[in-house]
């Protein structure tokens, strides 16, 4: 075919590890510490800078929690194995904690994978899934056993007969002239006394109503019989069949169960009457009021329920127990316990201004705007804003790990099924139902995490992780979850225990307990309902532990342990950043500035060296200047621990102190494509790919080195041809004078000769200064045995 060349459009489509044949040409090999921008192209990682040091000894095994209370105020929580909670601000100031309650709740072998949380304003909720919940022991009160009967009508010549244990203790009959003995009144007092003349019962009247008690409040069996066809009395010792047959009065306090239906329990409920006096011998007006059945256990058990961390109106935290709201009405048929009672709480949430549980297969919800409520307030009717207590039914079990909050709606997880709990505009106990949506494996002990119109959850596979982006199709109410790690399935490793997402960058972060000191970055980018970008790479940090990992808007602020100490960093990923009074970011990690005031600097004329205290030791600090002078590099004369000293006197001069990092892209091997009539593009095999030159272009960049070596013979065959520098120096070009610092653009060309499947072209850069890739094109010779047609 002779002498041909292809572009590459971009770098930015990250690793992939499919066959070079069926890679993008934009994909790569390998690709560390780079980041890739629409905008801007390839370019080196920004730098993580020092924030503040949490603790002067280093943090394992913890719990950690963003507390982002609003933009002002946002701390770090930590929950060790020691029962105890640390919380530091962005600043690295530790807030003073109490506990009221004690620490039993934070009990914990394994704190990462045991504890949840989730912050409403001032209000942390803390779950502790090793924890089994409980009722109290505590019952409601009973009152003491009394019967009551209710005079309803008097008239003339009438019968009133009173019962009790089957015998007759009391029988009036009415005049049948004397108005008098026709009140209602009368025939209660003249019932009265006659049950008062047997032995171990008393009675009195008030108005219209007789109370009897039997000797030691024992109970008995009390019936009624009237001449007026049972209308005239009406009587209870605690039961009556409706609301209206209760007197008009009652003493204060007394308790009624109202039967309804006698075939079924779930229409029963439960009174009492509350009189204006208070009194319970000097009967008097009063209400009837909705209650609970004595005798039966009405408190949650506070010290195994969800615990709060409340921030103080002084800046302090208390972690304390919740007042949990109480059965106040009803019995365990008509009011059950809410569902997670005796079991385990596997995550909690917040949603639609309810908080949300997750016990075994069930999504308990608290009343609306009542968060700590989870009981029904009247068994008479279901209310919409009534606590909601639904299970996810599937022939699988399926234990409900997580939930998150997605489109309007409730995703739930179990490890193999995904479930969605829906409702109308606003969920309510009649409306709500959970339905089946997808079924994939998912990491139990990860929580997925929201990006936008997306969730992404992890899956264990073979040893690697794979990320699923889940999503509603368009126009459809069908839900799927694609592989976004379909093309690097060996890239993740196991054990990724943290998620965090940036909707600001378009980017995805992933921690794993088998890389500690790695980011796995994915960036993505939609155009409408095409995607754009789908990059993989990685994040390396020399010299530390990641603890945990969180977006704040476009900054990824990073825990980690340093040098035997927990320290807070971040790393800015916004485009088109520069450092105060400078044209670009100095890449330098762990990077401190010379304004930090603990750096303590001081010169000695003597020695002629300013020695300065680092917040930690760095293995290999680099010194490079800011603002006016940006870019020099300055000598260090000596390193011992956190003490660092350079050569001269540095007092006024504005410098960043920090370790270089390398970053790295491995191009993927060069195959010539070419088109199919069906419209796709097939690789061109069969014949010999000569790679002669390469063109990279680059952009407001420093150094930068480009290495040409063979994939599988000896190192030393190559020699050193095979490295090719760029300095950013031009003779007579104006740039890189002596004592400055510049950035330039062009294109950089370098020689290769090579067979396309024998060689490995890299682009590495351990330079404090920036650089920026656009995009890449080769030129060569494809010498063809056979020509190829179509059938």
């Amino acid at each position: 075919m002779g002498m041909i060349s292809s572009a590459i459009p971009n770098l930015i489509q990250g690793v992939s590890q499919q066959s070079p044949a069926l890679r993008l040409s934009s994909q790569a090999e390998v690709q560390v510490n780079a980041f890739p921008s629409l905008v801007e192209g390839l370019k080196k990682r920004p730098p993580l800078e020092y924030v503040a040091t949490m603790s002067n000894s280093e943090t394992s095994g913890s719990f950690s929690h963003l507390i982002n209370r609003d933009t002002t105020e946002r701390y770090f929580m930590f929950i060790n194995g020691s029962n105890q909670i640390s919380i530091y601000d962005l600043d690295g100031d530790q807030k003073t904690v109490t506990y009221p309650n004690g620490t039993a709740y934070l009990n914990s072998s394994t704190p990462t994978t045991d504890f949840r949380a989730v912050t409403v304003a001032d209000y942390t909720f803390i779950v502790n899934s090793s924890q089994t919940t409980a009722m109290s022991t505590a019952v409601s009160p009973a009152y003491p056993f009394k019967g009551l009967i209710a005079v309803k009508q008097g008239d003339y010549n009438q019968r009133y007969t009173v019962y009790i244990d089957g015998s007759i203790v009391a029988n009036v009959t009415t005049s049948a002239t004397d108005q008098v003995q026709t009140r209602t009144d009368d025939i209660a007092t003249r019932l009265a006394t006659d049950i008062n003349a047997f032995t171990n019962y008393t009675s009195y009247a008030d108005g219209s109503t007789v109370v009897i008690t039997k000797t030691g409040n024992a109970t008995f069996d009390l019936a009624t019989y009237d001449s007026l066809a049972d209308q005239g009395l009406s009587a209870t010792v605690g039961i009556v069949q409706r609301f209206d047959d209760l007197p008009d009065v009652a003493p204060d306090g007394y308790i009624a169960q109202i039967q309804g239906d006698q075939t079924n329990n779930f229409d029963d409920y439960y009174v009492k009457f509350v009189s204006d006096n208070g009194s319970q011998t000097n009967l008097g007006k009063g209400v009837w009021i909705e209650w609970i059945k004595p005798n039966i256990t009405y408190e949650i058990n506070a010290a195994t329920m969800p615990h709060l961390l409340i921030r103080q109106a002084n800046g302090t935290f208390t972690f304390e127990q919740a007042d949990w709201g109480d059965r106040a009405v009803g019995d365990e048929v008509s009011i059950p316990s809410p569902s997670f009672i005796g079991r385990k709480i596997t995550d909690v949430f917040f949603f639609q201004n309810r908080l949300g549980l997750l016990a075994d297969e069930n999504v308990i919800m608290s009343r609306t705007s009542e968060y700590f409520d989870f009981f029904a307030t009247t068994a008479r009717s279901l209310l919409d804003n009534d606590p909601i207590d639904v299970a996810a039914s599937h022939v699988k079990v399926s234990t409900l790990k997580h939930a998150i909050p997605f489109d309007r709606k409730l995703l739930l997880f179990s490890d193999q099924t995904q479930f969605i709990l829906k409702g109308g505009e606003f969920i309510t106990p009649k409306n709500t139902s959970i339905s089946q949506t997808t079924e994939y494996e998912a990491d139990k002990t990860t929580s997925p995490v929201s990006a936008g119109s997306v969730v992404y959850f992890p899956a264990k596979r073979g040893g690697f992780t794979s990320i699923r982006e889940y999503y509603v199709v368009d126009d459809t109410n069908r839900s799927d979850a694609s592989d976004v790690t379909a093309h690097v399935s060996k890239y993740i490793p196991d054990g990724v225990y943290k998620l965090a997402s940036s909707t600001a960058e378009n980017s995805l972060i992933m921690l794993s307990s088998l890389e500690t000191g790695s980011i796995f970055l994915y960036k993505y980018h939609w155009a409408g309902r095409e995607k754009m970008q789908s990059s993989w790479s990685k994040y390396t940090f020399q010299g530390c532990v990641i603890l945990n990992a969180e977006f704040i808007e476009s900054s990824l602020y990073i825990v980690a342990n340093k040098s035997g100490k927990t320290v807070l960093m971040q790393m800015h990923f916004d485009s088109g950043r520069s450092d105060v009074d400078q044209d670009y970011v100095t890449r330098l990690d762990y990077r401190v500035s010379s304004d930090y005031v603990h750096l303590g600097m001081s010169y000695s004329g003597s020695t002629n060296q300013t020695t300065m205290t680092l917040p930690f030791a760095l293995n290999n600090p680099v010194v490079v200047t800011r603002g006016a002078n940006q870019g020099t590099v300055l000598p260090v004369a000596s390193v011992s621990g956190t003490t660092l000293k350079l050569t001269g006197n540095h007092n006024l001069t504005k410098f960043f102190v920090g370790e270089k990092y390398t970053m790295t892209y491995e191009f993927s091997e060069p195959t010539l494509k070419e088109g199919t009539p069906t419209g796709g593009r097939v690789a061109v095999s069969g014949g010999r790919l000569q790679i002669k030159h390469w063109l990279l272009r680059y952009q407001d960049s420093g150094d930068f080195t480009v290495k040409v070596l063979p994939r599988f013979r000896p190192l030393q065959e190559y020699g050193l041809g095979g490295t090719h520098y760029y300095t950013g120096r031009i003779i007579g070009g104006g740039a890189g004078l002596l004592g400055t610092t510049t950035l330039a653009s062009g294109d950089f060309k370098f020689p290769v000769m090579s067979k396309a499947d024998r060689l490995s072209i890299t682009i590495e850069s351990d330079s404090h200064l920036p650089c920026q890739f656009l995009s890449a094109e080769w030129e060569g010779n494809m010498h063809l045995r056979s020509r190829r047609v179509n059938a």
